[in-house]
Formats: structure tokens, sequence, C-alpha cells
């Protein structure tokens, strides 16, 4: 979180419409979080190169709700910024959701209560600055040795560093988390197939060398990206993870 200007937090508060209500803004402050508006994309995009945000509020044109938070993530060069949008009480049903599922940290409809507004930035801010090269990872967190690939196990949750040093969650199934932490707790050693089998699959389900296990880790190893060259096969065994 930013001291800059006096607060605890600095949001930028940008509106594709209709401008965000001025009291919400304003009790936002009341709370230690100073919401900075611009009324168009010129004007944020300087308050962008001008005062550094510790998050984005914006009320989003709904006709690309996909496409609008990694916009502002991109506007910021910030893979991990927060991005909180309002929509109005017309919306559609369903709106809050798409929202979030197109990248966004969390939706709310106005009107909305300062409160639980100021409550949800400042977990948005939390989660983010929790994943920003932490100087000690928490012990149920499974990672590499050079932390580009991370699991928290708590959480469910695959983490993949990005060139600034952030890092964004990847969707993975159930069976692709297990088997991905049973290589990662045997960082350059074999994992057996009878081992993994333990992790993904109840006991007697699938036979050895099953090709949905197989099928499993490919999809696994594509949606790692480059870092899914780390998980080789080891012939007529298994798998093992390179650290």
């Amino acid at each position: 979180m930013t001291d800059d200007l006096g607060a605890r937090i600095v949001v930028h508060a940008w509106s594709a419409g209709e401008p965000l209500p001025l009291p919400l803004l304003a009790g936002l402050e009341s709370r230690g979080i100073r919401a900075l508006s611009a009324g168009d994309w010129p004007t944020l995009r300087k308050l962008a190169g001008s005062v550094p945000a510790d998050a984005v509020l914006a009320r989003p044109d709904l006709l690309q709700p996909r496409e609008l938070a990694g916009r502002l993530r991109k506007l910021y060069g910030r893979a991990a910024l927060p991005v909180l949008f309002l929509v109005g009480a017309e919306a559609a049903p369903g709106t809050e959701a798409a929202l979030i599922e197109g990248g966004a940290d969390d939706a709310l409809r106005l009107p909305v209560d300062g409160e639980l507004l100021a409550a949800r930035l400042e977990a948005a801010v939390r989660d983010a600055e929790r994943w920003q090269a932490p100087r000690a990872w928490p012990r149920h967190v499974l990672k590499t040795s050079d932390g580009a690939l991370a699991l928290d196990l708590k959480a469910r949750r695959c983490l993949l560093r990005a060139p600034d040093g952030t890092y964004s969650d990847l969707i993975l199934t159930r069976r692709q988390l297990d088997t991905l932490a049973a290589l990662l707790r045997r960082p350059n050693q074999p994992v057996s197939w009878a081992q993994l089998y333990r992790k993904g699959w109840r006991p007697g389900k699938l036979r050895k060398r099953s090709r949905t296990l197989v099928q499993h880790v490919l999809s696994l190893r594509r949606k790692l990206g480059p870092q899914g060259r780390r998980i080789t096969a080891v012939p007529g065994f298994g798998y093992r993870l390179s650290d």
C-alpha cells in the first residue's frame, strides 16, 4: 500500500460512461482511501503515468467486459494490478460474474455501501501485495527454487511469475493440481505412476500407464506454458519436475 497524498491506499477511479457517485468516492477518503478521478481514457492514461495507484476502480462500458481488466493492467504495466468494477442497477443479471470471469478482482452493483467497497478494495490490494515476490513464502506454498512456479496448497491456486515479478493465477483442474503438487514435493526426482495415481484418482480407478493420466499431464504442461518444459517423462516409470 502507498502513502502517497497521505492515504493508506490510492485508487484511480475511472468511468467509461456515467461518472462514479461522488459521495461514494468521498466516503472512501474518510476510510483512508484516496480516490483520484478520471472522466475519460486519455485522462486516466495521464493519471497512470503521474501518480502511482494501488488499485483501479472503474465503471465500465459493458459491451466488452471480458477485455477491459486486461486492458487496464496493460495501461499500468502491472500484471497483478487490482481492478474492481462498479456496475449500474440496470445492468443485466450475471454482469458481475462475467466481469470477474473476465479478469476483474471484484465487481459490485450500485448502489453499494461505502464500507463494503472500502473493505473489498483493501482485500484486493492485500492479495496483490502478497504475491509480489514475498520475502518469506508461507509453509503451505510449494514452489520451484527460482520461484517462477508456485502452488498454494491451502487456497488451491497455481501461480506463475510474470516478467515484472508479480504472480498471476493459472486455472487447473483438481487432478492437475494434485499431480503438480506431487511433482513439486519431489523436485528433480522421478515420481512413479503409482504415486501420481494416489494423488489424482481413487485407488484402483485406473490401471498402470493409463492414457488418461498421460493426457492430464500433457494438458498440465500446455497450461504451464514455458514452465511446462520442467515436467519430463521417465520412460517406464512416471514423470520428473526439473528444478
